[in-house]
Parts: structure tokens; C-alpha cells; sequence
């Protein structure tokens, strides 16, 4: 008997000890994840509510998890003015001339100025090749004009310069590299269009204001028959879809806004062709958010484009001329782009208040030529009767002006 209750007791003190085991590893095991427990709040109906306990986390994680979520609420804006084509005939040049024999062109900006100055970002169609002196300063149909017309420019107030267009080749490869060598003495001031080598070609042009990054690329349809040389292609950006959509993805991935300014179209039309209506929507389409066109020498329409896949982007088809002696009616009328981009709270847009400001180019011929661009709100019909163009045409007068201004931009203007 004796000897059975000493073997119950051994078993029953066994039993103890695991039990006692089996507590210090339910024990250990939750001291051990005690941050995965899920408390239950039972004073809220049946349907118990769950919320899960979690461990501070680390200074450094802390400010890291800040970082990704804290979006920017500033308001940043940038105000942009664009300018047409930039047209320096023989005779424009002439009037730079002064008795010493040196050139000054302040007066083709000097009633603009304002208007240049005040934006944050102005950017100009630079028609003409800046070949400068080692040829000879001509006009149509092959064009070359003096540095100084860059340097009045840029003293106006010009802080971007648009250099593909059909008269990038004028000059020749010279040109070109004379026009390059003239803009790297103006670090203060962005040129698109013309490239030194391939690499160059494929940069994108970024100009960045008020903490907002505007890509910008420049095409022209041509060069008035001529070829670049082969294996210097990329002396000029010329129009090519595909390249057109390889930029517009690169500048998507690194800029808030894309700006293109196409060289294309039909002179003297005001009409957009098929062409471009259809370029237009591939830009769209492919990231474009601005476009704004030069060329025809004459104002096309202004709209807003959406494309199928839904991105909207504003156009204007054509500025017309900036300065220029041509000596057709609608010529005379060319336009500056005004437009406003904002980026808030993460978003990039084009304020709806865009428009334009119609332009008269106004010259006088003679021993004392001048050339000179007006608003067309500051223009008169006094001008208009003493403007040189009436001695080669019939027709021209502040009227004729506003009343194309009237059918062609409408309520695109904004002064």
C-alpha cells in the first residue's frame, strides 16, 4: 500500500511540473509578440472591433513615412509669353544700322518690352539664323542676321530661343555653329532646335521656374529643300514622329509640363491644315500639354485639344509674325501667347484664362527706315496711313487688322 501512494505521488508531482512548463512557454510566447495582439472591444454590439497594436516605430522611419505621404500644398505659377517669328528681312537688318557702322535693334522690342519683361518665362521664334559677320546680312530667300538682333532680344527681356525652323540651314553647317557658338556666350538664356552632336539631340530641354519643370522641344518641317549633311542630322530637330514621341516620353518622365513648338503649316493661310491637325493630336496624345505653332506668317486659331486616350492640351496653330517687311495685309498681324501654369498639391496644369495679344508690325522705308512693333490696342489709323506697306499694296489699316483679329483669335484675347 505504502509503496503505491509514493508512485501516486511522483506521478501527480510530474503532472505539476509540466503543467508549470507549459505555462512559462504560453508566457514566453506572448511577452514575445505581444505587438501582434488584436484587443476586442466588447461594449460595441455583438460584432466585436479589432484594433491591432502596434509598436512605435524608429526616428528614422518615422521621417521617412513623412516624407512619402506630406504633399506640397503651395501654389506655385509660372506666366509665359511666346512670340512668332522673328523675321529679319535686309530691311529689318538695315534699320539696326547705325552711322559708326554698328548694330542696334532695340527698337523692334522697345514697344513689347513690358510685355516681355514682365513674364516670368518669354520665349521667342528666332526665324533667322544668327550667323552673324562672316556673312553677309541677307534676307530672302537665304536669311543671315547680325548677333545683335540676339542681343536686343535677350536685353528685351527673351529667355528662350526657338532656332529649328526652314531657315536653320541657310548658312550652311557654318551658320548653324556660329549660331550655337552665339547662345553659349549667353548662359542666362535656353536655345532649342540646333544641336553640336547626336548626344546633344537627345537631351531634353528643361527650363525651370518658381519650382515648376517645363520640358520644351523644338521640330521644323523642313529646310527649304536643303539636306543636312549625312551623319549631321542632328545639326537641326526636324519633324519625325517617332522622335517626336520618344521625346514627349523622356520629357514626361522628367518634367511637370511639356511644351512643343512645331515650325509647320502653310504660309499665308490662316487655316490649319489636315497636317497639323493630326501632328497636333499625336503630341497630345503623347504627353504634349502646350503647343504653340510658328510659320505661316500669318495668326491661325487657338483651341483646346483633347485626345482619344482623354489628355487635353492647348494649341495655338500660328503667332504670326513678331517683326518682318512683308508686304502682304495679314502679315502685319501676327500675336504673343499668354498663358499661366500652375503646380499645386501635386497637380500641373495650364490656367483656362489663356489667350493672346494681337501685334502690329509697323515699318517705314526710306533714308531713315524703321521697324517697329505695336500692340494692336496701341496701334491707330494715323499709323496704318503713313505705313510703307501701302506703297506695294492696297487694303491695309487698323480696321483690316481688328477685323481679322475678330474672325481668326475671337475671344482668345486677353488685350
Amino acid at each position: 500500500m505504502g509503496k503505491r501512494k509514493k508512485k501516486s505521488s511522483n506521478k501527480v508531482l510530474a503532472i505539476y511540473c509540466v503543467i508549470l512548463s507549459a505555462l512559462v512557454i504560453v508566457l514566453v510566447g506572448v511577452m514575445a509578440n505581444i505587438d501582434k495582439i488584436e484587443t476586442i472591444d466588447f461594449n460595441k454590439g455583438s460584432e466585436p472591433q479589432t484594433t491591432k497594436v502596434v509598436q512605435e516605430p524608429d526616428e528614422d522611419e518615422t521621417e521617412e513615412e513623412t516624407e512619402e505621404t506630406t504633399v506640397d500644398q503651395t501654389e506655385y505659377r509660372v506666366d509665359i509669353i511666346s512670340a512668332g517669328d522673328d523675321l529679319i528681312s535686309d530691311s529689318v537688318a538695315h534699320c539696326g544700322l547705325q552711322p559708326d557702322g554698328s548694330y542696334n535693334f532695340d527698337l523692334l522690342y522697345e514697344n513689347t518690352k513690358d510685355i516681355i519683361s514682365s513674364a516670368d518665362i518669354a520665349i521667342l521664334n528666332q526665324e533667322t539664323i544668327l550667323g552673324g559677320p562672316d556673312f553677309p546680312y541677307t534676307g530672302f530667300p537665304n536669311f543671315n542676321s547680325p548677333y545683335e538682333i540676339g542681343d536686343a532680344a535677350i536685353a528685351a527681356g527673351f529667355d528662350v530661343f526657338l532656332q529649328a525652323t526652314n531657315h536653320s540651314y541657310d548658312m550652311r553647317e557654318q551658320g548653324i555653329e556660329n549660331c550655337i557658338n552665339y547662345y553659349k556666350k549667353h548662359p542666362e538664356v535656353t536655345m532649342i532646335g540646333l544641336n553640336e552632336n547626336p548626344e546633344q539631340q537627345k537631351e531634353i530641354k528643361i527650363v525651370e521656374k518658381n519650382n515648376i519643370k517645363i520640358a520644351m522641344l523644338n521640330y521644323t518641317y523642313g529646310l527649304n529643300g536643303y539636306k543636312l549633311p549625312e551623319g549631321k542630322e542632328y545639326l537641326v530637330n526636324l519633324i519625325d514622329e517617332d522622335k517626336i514621341k520618344a521625346d514627349l516620353a523622356i520629357a514626361e518622365e522628367m518634367a511637370d509640363i511639356t511644351m512643343v513648338f512645331p515650325h509647320w503649316g502653310v504660309e499665308y493661310t490662316h487655316v490649319p491644315t489636315q497636317e497639323q491637325v493630326d501632328l497636333a493630336q499625336l503630341m497630345v496624345e503623347n504627353g504634349a500639354d502646350v503647343i504653340i505653332g510658328t510659320h505661316p506668317h500669318v495668326v491661325m486659331p487657338v483651341e483646346w485639344i483633347t485626345a482619344s486616350n482623354g489628355n487635353k492640351a492647348l494649341c495655338y496653330y500660328s503667332l504670326g509674325n513678331f517683326t518682318s517687311s512683308q508686304d502682304q495685309v495679314d502679315t502685319m498681324l501676327g500675336a504673343i501667347a499668354k498663358l499661366t501654369i500652375v503646380k499645386k498639391a501635386g497637380q500641373t496644369y495650364v490656367e483656362d484664362k489663356a489667350g493672346v495679344i494681337p501685334i502690329v508690325t509697323h515699318y517705314i522705308w526710306g533714308a531713315n527706315r524703321t521697324t517697329k512693333t505695336y500692340r494692336l490696342t496701341d496701334y491707330s489709323e494715323e499709323l496704318a496711313r503713313v505705313h510703307s506697306i501701302n506703297s506695294v499694296t492696297s487694303g491695309f489699316s487698323w480696321e483690316a487688322l481688328k477685323r481679322v483679329s475678330e474672325e481668326v483669335l475671337g475671344d482668345w484675347v486677353v488685350e
